[in-house]
């Protein structure tokens, strides 16, 4: 019997109606550690870009800046000693991250200043301090140490 009625010697094709399911997506790339900023400073951008940051003494650098926002810190110098105990693998000539310093718009209106500044001069033998982090909030000062707790917006 022909199937086509295109006569002896047509070619009959059958589609399944189950179709092959389509090749596996490549997998995905390895992830990137989230942007941000850590130790001496070493910096980790979006997509993974990573940079040491060595900035100069007692310099303020802005960080960032957006509307309504800036993030601004200062760095001083350390030399110290890096790996091994006696003699130290590598000695580091370089610099710490030692204030940060924020403005920003806040409230639900955005219509308030919050300025916030964190130094680490403040910090004690345990890493923690009392007045570890100042600032105003639409002009009232204020100090915040171990849990503190300060909410800035409108009422």
């Amino acid at each position: 019997n022909d199937l086509t009625g295109g006569g002896q010697g047509s070619t009959v094709a059958v589609l399944s109606r189950h179709p092959s399911p389509p090749p596996s997506p490549p997998p995905s790339p390895p992830l990137a550690p989230p942007p941000g900023m850590a130790q001496d400073p070493h910096i980790h951008f979006a997509h993974g870009g990573r940079a040491d940051f060595r900035g100069r003494h007692r310099q303020l650098y802005n960080f960032l800046s957006a509307p309504g926002l800036s993030v601004n810190l200062r760095t001083e110098n350390c030399t110290f000693p890096l790996g091994g105990e006696d003699p130290p693998r590598l000695i580091v000539d370089g610099s710490f991250i030692t204030e940060v310093h924020l403005v920003v718009r806040v409230g639900a209106n955005k219509s308030k200043w919050a300025n916030i500044s964190y130094w680490s001069s403040e910090l004690n033998e345990d890493n923690w301090g009392w007045k570890v982090v100042n600032g105003s909030c639409d002009g009232r000062r204020t100090k915040l140490g171990k849990g503190g707790f300060k909410r800035c917006e409108e009422r």
